[in-house]
């Protein structure tokens, strides 16, 4: 059986052929960019070339005088605004959420042709993604609880204590949520004291050294409060000497 063949606009193929004439870009990357096969644009670009005598045509002719040139002007004019909108972007980014971020609802062209041009469905560029249900916070708030009795545990001795709690759950969903929530177990990985080749070994600063007064040392760490609704991260800064919590932020992100 034989395949089908794409059939294409002729808007299509004019917008095509008259990039090709521009010579901005070759026919190898217009048919990278379009998925097409350099010939097909090779052939539009003669086809174009040879029709357009019949744009001087009388027959084509309007009745004030101007002949349909002005499409052409107006055809060229919408390349160059989605040139304009192409030239900035690095079409190198394949995924669709990268496609999603390059579009600006606030510049030319509209949002229905700059994802006609990045091959990113309106669907996508417009979908919201659903935060945690009620019940998978409450189910976090118990694998934290857990956790926090007992961090040595991984996500399998969590999932049977929770189901010898009487909550039946997925071992999957539990270490999903798990890396949601920023925790694992604190048993020690297989060769965890090899460094890395080529890795740079900091010095230990307060090897040997005598804290004997306030202000000589400072630390800081990092820890989650859990809350109704999810987490917050706490920060702060002690200093060593006198235990003294010298500043703390807490914010609902670890982007801070």
């Amino acid at each position: 059986m034989a395949a089908r063949r794409n059939k294409y606009k002729s808007d299509f193929k004019a917008q095509v052929a008259l990039e090709a004439l521009t010579g901005e870009k070759t026919t190898q990357e217009l048919a990278q960019i379009y998925k097409i096969h350099p010939a097909m644009i090779t052939a539009w670009k003669r086809q174009l070339i040879k029709g357009s005598a019949s744009i001087f045509d009388k027959t084509h002719e309007k009745d004030d005088g101007n002949v349909d040139v002005e499409l052409l002007y107006k055809k060229i004019g919408q390349l160059e605004v989605e040139k304009d909108f192409l030239d900035p972007l690095a079409r190198g980014h394949s995924s669709p959420g990268q496609r999603r971020q390059m579009i600006d609802p606030l510049v030319r062209p509209p949002i229905v042709k700059q994802c006609e041009l990045l091959n990113l469905s309106r669907s996508t560029y417009y979908y919201a993604p659903k935060g945690e249900s009620d019940k998978s916070l409450k189910l976090m708030d118990k694998i934290d609880r857990i956790y926090m009795e007992h961090p040595f545990m991984g996500s399998r001795q969590i999932t049977a204590t929770l189901w010898h709690s009487g909550i039946e759950v997925n071992r999957k969903r539990v270490q999903r949520l798990m890396r949601l929530m920023g925790i694992s177990s604190i048993a020690p990985s297989p060769n965890t004291t090899k460094p890395k080749v080529g890795h740079h070994k900091y010095p230990y600063l307060l090897r040997d050294l005598a804290i004997e007064h306030p202000n000589q040392v400072w630390a800081t760490d990092i820890t989650y409060i859990p809350m109704s609704k999810g987490f917050m991260y706490l920060v702060a800064i002690l200093d060593l000497h006198s235990r003294k919590v010298l500043s703390w932020r807490i914010s609902n992100t670890m982007t801070v």
